[in-house]
C-alpha cells in the first residue's frame, strides 16, 4: 500500500490456537476455520492429566485456547508461528519436557498425497479417526481424509 509517497507494509501475525475439545465431527470444523484463518493448531490430548494439559499450554504459548463449550479464550503472551505452519504436535516427553514439532501445511500436504497414492484413497474412500488427535498419528488420518476429499469419521476411541 501507498500512502503519502511512503510504501507500507502490512505484517500479518500468525496464531497458534490450542484445540482442547473431544475428538468429533466439530474438531475437524474448529480446525478448518482455524487454518482458514491462516493460522496453526495445536490439538490437546484430553486423555492425560488436567496439569499435563496446562503444563503443554503454558510451554507451546498458543495465542487462544477453543474448550469443550467452543468458547475461544484468548491468552497473554501467545507467540506467532510462521506463514505456513499448521499443526504442532507435542511430543511425549519421554527423555524430560514434551516438545512442540511443527508441521506445516506443504509436508502434511506431502504426507497425505503419499499415503492416498500408497492405499489407493479416493473420493470415495472413508477414513476413520480413532487414534488420539493430539499425535500425529491421529491428527494425519485428519488431513489424508481431507487431502483426498474422502469420507472421515472422528471418534474418541
Amino acid at each position: 500500500m501507498v500512502a503519502g509517497g511512503r510504501r507500507w507494509h502490512s505484517v500479518v501475525v500468525r496464531n497458534l490456537v490450542a484445540l482442547d475439545i473431544h475428538a468429533r465431527a466439530e474438531f475437524v470444523n474448529r480446525l478448518r476455520r482455524i487454518w482458514d484463518d491462516g493460522d496453526a493448531v495445536l490439538p490437546v490430548d484430553l486423555a492425560g492429566p488436567r496439569r499435563h494439559v496446562e503444563s503443554i499450554l503454558h510451554s507451546m504459548a498458543p495465542s487462544a485456547v477453543i474448550d469443550a463449550g467452543g468458547d475461544r479464550v484468548r491468552l497473554e503472551g501467545g507467540i506467532p508461528v510462521e506463514d505456513g505452519d499448521a499443526v504442532v504436535i507435542t511430543t511425549s516427553g519421554t527423555t524430560g519436557t514434551p516438545k512442540g514439532v511443527i508441521h506445516t501445511h506443504d509436508s502434511m500436504a506431502a504426507a497425505s498425497r503419499i499415503t492416498a497414492e500408497a492405499t489407493r484413497t479416493t473420493p470415495d474412500s472413508h477414513w476413520l479417526a480413532c487414534l488420539p488427535l493430539a499425535h500425529i498419528g491421529g491428527f494425519s488420518v485428519i488431513t489424508r481424509a481431507l487431502h483426498a476429499q474422502a469420507g472421515l469419521t472422528v471418534t474418541d476411541g
